[in-house]
């Protein structure tokens, strides 16, 4: 509108010219008059400092989740928490087949008290044993000496004596081997009932971490296999918030230098740095996973919630100007500088773009009044009057 008003300005003077001069001279007063000069304003750069966000939508989800599942198959016999319900880690929670391992403790407890019992017998025969040995020893040795000494024995009868002692010898090691072998049914029997009582402490299952039920995948009579998940717990305190980056922007995003921005549950705002990156990229949807950790008490939003997440992928200082006074083509724009009272268009490299400036990387000077104002009014060699100057803000 100023430019409109001043060339309508400059137009009646020249009118007025006109018809103070005469017809004759007209044509000629109107080519040489001067072209009006166009109002603008002009600013100097200044420096700023730039962050670059990404915006996109993310989502809050519990930190540790958990899949409880039975460790012995069997029929849940009692469950003990409900949806929703919170939970202390170690707090049981379900039960499975307990009547039947309570069945397989006690059989156990007996096959102990059997094998303890035929130990106890074995070295009852092994002591015998022994002595019938000592007993058969001793009567070979006194027929040996009369033997040898005055042929008080017959050689038949010394010949029986030694067969007697070498049958001590075979009865006191199968009675030796007895004891060892009663020993180790022994030490199996208990190594069953250890396994038998495990699996019956195995039949209720605590909750390995605090947090709250979220999912019961089966009820009180339903059979359960080993390994099949019974329960979801959650923790209840810390969430983590994640997103997923385009692929170009993987490798800029940095653990513990990138921050995520997004609203707390208390309508605040958090800024939390960025504590994992996926270390690749998913082929698929050509994007990687970010996230970030923060509790209950520093605002954490739901679990499950979507959240407009604010990614700062960096943070530098630079020359800048009003994104108004700039032209972009891509990585490159055209400006219109103040120069000896008309405008001159130049092209400069540019970068970021935030809060109402742009950066400039390189083709402008320090000094340069760059048009905000009145910028799409006039084109390069215009004539121009600077009505207001000041710092870019």
């Amino acid at each position: 509108m100023k430019r409109l008003v001043v060339r309508a300005l400059g137009w009646l003077g020249t009118t007025a010219v006109l018809a103070i001069s005469g017809g004759g001279c007209g044509r000629a007063t109107t080519e040489n008059a001067a072209e009006p000069p166009v109002l603008v304003s002009a600013v100097r750069p200044v420096r700023h400092r730039f962050r670059e966000v990404v915006r996109v939508q993310g989502v809050a989800r519990a930190k540790d989740v958990v899949r409880i599942a039975a460790r012995v198959p069997g029929p849940i016999e009692a469950m003990w928490v409900e949806d929703g319900d919170e939970v202390t880690a170690g707090r049981p929670l379900f039960q499975t087949d307990r009547e039947h391992l309570e069945h397989q403790v006690r059989i156990s407890e007996d096959a102990v008290r059997v094998a303890r019992a035929g130990r106890r017998e074995a070295e009852a025969a092994l002591a015998d044993a022994r002595a019938a040995l000592g007993k058969a020893e001793a009567d070979h040795a006194r027929a040996a000496r009369m033997f040898e000494q005055d042929g008080a024995i017959p050689l038949d009868a010394l010949e029986l004596a030694v067969m007697a002692r070498d049958r001590a010898r075979a009865a006191a090691e199968r009675a030796s081997a007895a004891v060892e072998l009663a020993i180790a049914r022994e030490q199996q029997a208990e190594s069953a009932l250890a396994v038998a009582k495990r699996q019956l402490a195995d039949s209720t299952i605590s909750s390995p971490i605090a947090g709250v039920v979220t999912r019961r995948f089966l009820r009180v009579g339903e059979y359960a296999a080993a390994g099949t998940p019974v329960l979801q717990v959650e923790s209840a305190d810390r969430v983590e918030v994640v997103a997923w980056l385009a692929a170009p922007l993987h490798g800029r995003v940095v653990e513990g230098r990138a921050r995520l921005r997004f609203a707390r549950s208390d309508g605040g705002v958090a800024e939390v740095p960025v504590d994992h990156v996926a270390p690749t990229v998913d082929p698929r949807t050509r994007t990687f996973e970010v996230r970030a950790t923060l509790t209950r008490a520093e605002g954490a939003p739901v679990p499950g919630r979507a959240v407009d997440v604010e990614v700062e992928v960096d943070e530098h200082e630079g020359w800048a100007v009003p994104s108004a006074a700039a032209v972009r083509h891509g990585d490159r724009a055209t400006l219109l500088l103040v120069e000896g009272g008309r405008a001159r268009a130049v092209e400069v490299r540019v970068g970021a773009e935030a809060d109402g400036l742009i950066e400039i990387h390189d083709g402008l000077v320090e000094s340069a009044d760059v048009i905000v104002e009145g910028r799409g009014l006039v084109r390069d060699g215009d004539p121009i009057r600077v009505v207001q100057g000041e710092h870019a803000r």
